[in-house]
């Protein structure tokens, strides 16, 4: 079964070289032609990053001097862009408290000036907010849904969609449409997602559903992943039984990198599992061998003038069957008798 990638927020690497390390992340090797990159960066960015930066969003935001004016934030997002400052604003206040207090350092934090901390979420939320307002308000949604329908359009077997961050609301779009409905997509990825964001949630294709499609939709992020904001989707999509909601740990910088979602142990697992479900085992048919040829038992007894003889062989596994031979001396000379017999039970035996 293939994988279809789509990337989120930010200028990338070039294609090849992101789905190579997408690759990576998940299976531990290049995937080659059973994976796809749904690549639409060069829509928003002339030139891809150079080798081997992988993405403009783990990027360290300039410093304040440096700063250039923040572009206005259109009213549909701008509750969005400021709960994720406030939420970056909480969990840098966090980190510093906790890293404080008799010499603790926070798991998975990087021992960072909160300066810094905070140039590193300053970046998710610039980023974010760019790339998501070039989709829904400066007339790019159009374009980038023609990416992902151009990278699944000639697929007509079951196919697994990861999505990441912006790539998720695509994604979640095309699959919406008439001719996304079908589609047949076992599995739904969706990682650092705003698809639980309610001024997202009020842009996208309504009324919430999952995708006709879609069979199962894994939704992760990391509590500390401000892009994501809201992390559960269950609660708002229907049907809710065919949604799963998961928290992992994302160790990146800014708590939203792909490799480390791709990485994390239940998504992985999920696609995987999805990828290559497991074999049933059948049981092979097997030829019953012919019976053994039955092995006659034969007993006898002497006395002063006869002899008793038994010959049986088993016919059934219940019941011995045979002859009785008895020769015994007499006035006029030996007397012979020859009698069929049938024993039940196990090989016959004859006592005092």
């Amino acid at each position: 079964m293939l994988v279809v990638y789509i990337h989120g927020n930010g200028n990338k690497v070039r294609a090849d070289l992101l789905k190579r390390q997408w690759d990576q992340a998940l299976f531990g090797h290049d995937a080659g032609e059973d994976s796809r990159m749904a690549y639409w960066a060069p829509l928003l960015h002339t030139d891809p990053l150079p080798d081997p930066e992988f993405d403009e969003i783990e990027r360290l935001a300039p410093e304040a001097t440096e700063a250039a004016p923040a572009p206005a934030v259109p009213g549909a997002l701008e509750a969005y862009a400021r709960g994720m400052s406030y939420t970056a604003a909480a969990l840098v206040d966090s980190e510093q408290a906790v890293q404080g207090a008799d010499g603790v350092v926070m798991p998975e934090v990087l021992p960072l000036p909160r300066a810094a901390r905070i140039r590193i979420f300053e970046q998710v939320v610039r980023v974010t907010v760019k790339d998501v307002h070039a989709y829904f308000f400066r007339g790019f949604a159009e374009a980038m849904r023609d990416v992902l329908r151009r990278t699944i359009a000639d697929i007509d077997t079951p196919f697994v969609l990861v999505a990441h961050s912006l790539g998720s609301i695509i994604a979640y779009d095309v699959l919406r449409e008439a001719a996304g409905q079908g589609m047949d997509v076992p599995l739904l990825v969706t990682v650092g997602s705003p698809l639980g964001v309610r001024e997202v949630q009020d842009l996208i294709t309504n009324p919430l559903r999952v995708p006709p499609g879609v069979g199962a939709w894994l939704n992760a992020s990391d509590l500390r992943d401000i892009v994501a904001l809201d992390h559960t989707v269950r609660d708002d999509y229907e049907p809710a039984g065919r949604i799963t909601d998961l928290i992992v740990a994302n160790a990146s910088a800014n708590h939203h990198g792909i490799r480390e979602y791709l990485a994390a142990g239940p998504v992985r697992r999920t696609i995987l599992q999805t990828l290559s479900p497991p074999v049933e085992r059948v049981p092979l048919e097997t030829t019953p061998s012919p019976p053994a040829p039955p092995q006659a038992v034969t007993v006898g007894r002497d006395g002063p003038n006869w002899t008793i003889t038994i010959a049986m062989t088993p016919g059934t596994e219940e019941e011995w069957t045979g002859s009785l031979a008895l020769v015994a001396g007499g006035p006029h000379g030996p007397v012979e008798r020859a009698y069929d017999v049938s024993l039940p039970g196990a090989a016959p035996s004859i006592g005092d």
